[in-house]
């Protein structure tokens, strides 16, 4: 068995048990558990999915594709454990961790969401969405720099990052998502782009393509949730939820995007 096929079987363990957990708690407990969590009306019934009020997981579906952020983050863990020794990445391991975690964060934020529908647990998932869009914008521009010569100190470059992700946690609803999140992912591809360019060993494009594909991918599906194209409420799978696993296949394809460039200017 090879190395990446083991991470891949090791991924699935949490993933799993992440499965298992859903299944019995839902089974075994109902929506009472929420009541002292404010849920306002249209968040009832913003999405496709059929609410189920009383249960403790109030749109199933939409709650367990959020595994696939749960996944991810295993599989990016375990793979950054061998990343080849002329990786930018393997010289700066701390953004591969740190998007691990913010993948892990994303699963508790949306899941935590989308069983409840709650206020609180929406900010808690714009918070992750910020993160995980964010630090790939931090990333490109570490690594744009260091192509131009330009020495950053990775530990100043994250803790403004840091000082900014807080702030855009608490005041969710000031940075508002609709123009923060294409500002961070136009940000991103620019800078992504730029480095294309001046690399002399550019990330193979096909990785860059599968990226540009599961981003418009996924906020296709986001529209067509909100719009009720395709929709079926009492389906086993949503437009929504595509938009979940199309949000966590990117931020795979954006490590091995990061696992690609070379440490050489």
């Amino acid at each position: 068995m090879t190395a990446h096929r083991r991470d891949s079987l090791l991924a699935l363990v949490p993933t799993l048990l992440g499965f298992l957990l859903f299944f019995l708690l839902d089974h075994f407990l109902t929506a009472s558990v929420w009541q002292h969590l404010f849920v306002p009306p249209a968040t009832m019934v913003y999405f496709c999915e059929t609410t189920l009020v009383d249960h403790f997981i109030r749109q199933p579906a939409n709650t367990y594709t959020n595994l696939g952020y749960l996944f991810v983050a295993a599989l990016i863990f375990f793979r950054s454990r061998r990343l080849s020794p002329d990786s930018f990445l393997a010289h700066h391991k701390i953004y591969a961790y740190l998007y691990a975690l913010l993948a892990c964060y994303t699963f508790v934020g949306s899941s935590f969401f989308h069983a409840t529908l709650s206020l609180f647990a929406e900010q808690l998932d714009l918070s992750a969405v910020y993160g995980i869009v964010g630090l790939p914008l931090v990333f490109t521009a570490h690594h744009y720099l260091h192509l131009r010569g330009v020495r950053v100190n990775r530990y100043a470059l994250l803790g403004v990052w840091g000082m900014w992700f807080g702030a855009a946690s608490v005041w969710t609803w000031e940075m508002k998502v609709h123009w923060v999140i294409p500002v961070l992912v136009g940000g991103t591809a620019v800078l992504l782009g730029l480095g294309q360019g001046k690399n002399p060993h550019p990330a193979p494009l096909k990785l860059v393509g599968s990226l540009g594909l599961c981003i418009l991918g996924g906020l296709t599906f986001f529209i067509f949730d909100i719009a009720r194209v395709g929709c079926y409420p009492d389906a086993w799978l949503h437009p929504h939820g595509c938009w979940h696993l199309c949000a966590a296949g990117g931020a795979w394809v954006f490590f091995r995007y990061m696992a690609s460039l070379s440490s050489q200017k």
